[in-house]
């Protein structure tokens, strides 16, 4: 009898410990695919439009990339409206990280454009976000 008590009482004490834990937001590291993870190297790059230069039929990505043109974070879609995109990479890194327009236009809506990619280069800290700014034109380089 002393025996079943004893491990009722163990039991018992471990669901409470087991309980509190699981309802502690801090201990949860389950993360949704939109939310930054504390302590890696945030990206975030925005696309500052002119009006007539990006249409609804283009279709463009922003693209991150380090020094041998490797990806440092998936390529995202740019979606008609949205102009901030938010990438992240575990860290810390050094090195550079350059911030790309690509285009990938649908046959019909074929338009020259240029966009000098952003160049970014030292060492890229956990928890700190760096800024991109990319700056789409109708106008071909020389």
């Amino acid at each position: 009898m002393k025996t079943t008590m004893k491990l009722f009482a163990i039991i018992s004490f471990a669901l409470i410990v087991l309980g509190a834990n699981a309802s502690n937001p801090s201990l949860n590291t389950s993360k949704t695919p939109d939310q930054t993870i504390p302590g890696n190297i945030r990206y975030s790059v925005t696309i500052h439009v002119t009006p007539g230069v990006i249409i609804p039929k283009m279709h463009f990505y922003v693209v991150l990339t380090d020094q041998n043109n490797r990806r440092v974070a998936d390529a995202q879609q740019v979606e008609f409206g949205k102009w901030t995109y938010q990438f992240t990479e575990m860290g810390p890194v050094s090195g550079i990280r350059v911030a790309h327009l690509i285009e990938t236009t649908a046959d019909d809506a074929f338009m020259p454009y240029s966009c000098s990619p952003d160049i970014k280069s030292g060492t890229f800290r956990n928890g700190v976000t760096y800024m991109f700014n990319l700056y789409p034109t109708r106008e071909i380089p020389e």
